[in-house]
């Protein structure tokens, strides 16, 4: 009798369907690369694939295996079932690879099918770019605003300094105003001064009688010339003391008496 050819080994098993979570169908091939794959949004990233061995006719002792490369490079366990899915897949590069297993225990060739899931708004090139333009202008804001305190605190300050500087001056001026003032008033009451001491002076030149005139001490400071006359002294020897001794011997402790008891009542 002839003999049977012995069963081919299985082909690699065909990606039937791809779909998104709001069941819209992916491009599907049984080999899908990653320059051409397809993407999905951030907010989408579940992703159900179906999966068959094509014409085989022991379908039910047929096991399958897969992976998602980008997610874990780990095989999963030897499994009846023809559909998987993958829930809050993060952004990247996908590859979804499956082998078959058929009866004989044989292992078919691995298909393989790519797709992408976009990054979040977020974390886009475009907001990226956002982030960068909104950095430069936050920079360039405060740069300007630390300029505009610094130019506001310099105005203030040489607001102050002119304050200060023509406070000084009118100060300068008030003293300046008061020291005139008071020279003045001196010059004007030294003057008066000088005039009554000159008055005073032609007073006694003239007086008809003799005057002595002491400081606090009691020593004699001026004799006027009729005084002069009397004692029989010059001015300059009446000053001090000097006019006592033109006194009588018998009347100078009387008088001096008389002299102490007087600049004692002054004083």
């Amino acid at each position: 009798p002839a003999l049977e050819a012995a069963p081919s080994p299985p082909s690699a098993p065909l990606v039937r369907e791809v779909r998104s979570p709001q069941g819209a169908a992916l491009p599907c091939s049984l080999l899908r690369k990653a320059e051409n794959a397809p993407s999905i949004p951030y907010s989408n990233g579940t992703i159900g694939i179906d999966y068959a061995l094509p014409r085989y006719a022991f379908g039910d002792l047929v096991r399958f295996r897969y992976r998602l490369v980008g997610l874990s490079d780990d095989w999963s366990e030897w499994t009846p079932e023809k559909h998987h899915e993958y829930t809050a897949l993060p952004e990247g590069v996908y590859r979804f690879d499956v082998a078959a297993r058929d009866e004989l225990m044989r292992v078919s060739p691995i298909a393989s099918y790519s797709f992408v899931v976009q990054p979040p708004w977020y974390r886009t090139w475009w907001a990226y770019l956002s982030y960068a333009a909104a950095a430069v202008l936050a920079i360039v804001g405060w740069v300007r605003l630390r300029v505009h305190r610094a130019r506001q605190q310099i105005v203030l300050l040489e607001a102050e300094v002119a304050n200060r500087t023509q406070a000084l001056r009118e100060s300068e001026t008030a003293v300046r105003q008061a020291r005139d003032e008071l020279e003045q008033r001196v010059e004007a009451r030294t003057a008066e001064l000088r005039e009554r001491e000159e008055r005073f002076r032609t007073l006694c030149e003239h007086a008809p009688v003799g005057i002595l005139l002491n400081a606090a001490a009691g020593n004699c400071t001026y004799a006027n010339p009729l005084c002069c006359d009397l004692l029989g002294r010059t001015a300059e020897e009446c000053l001090g003391s000097g006019w006592s001794d033109a006194i009588h011997s018998e009347d100078q402790e009387a008088v001096h008496v008389a002299w102490s008891a007087a600049v004692a009542a002054r004083s």
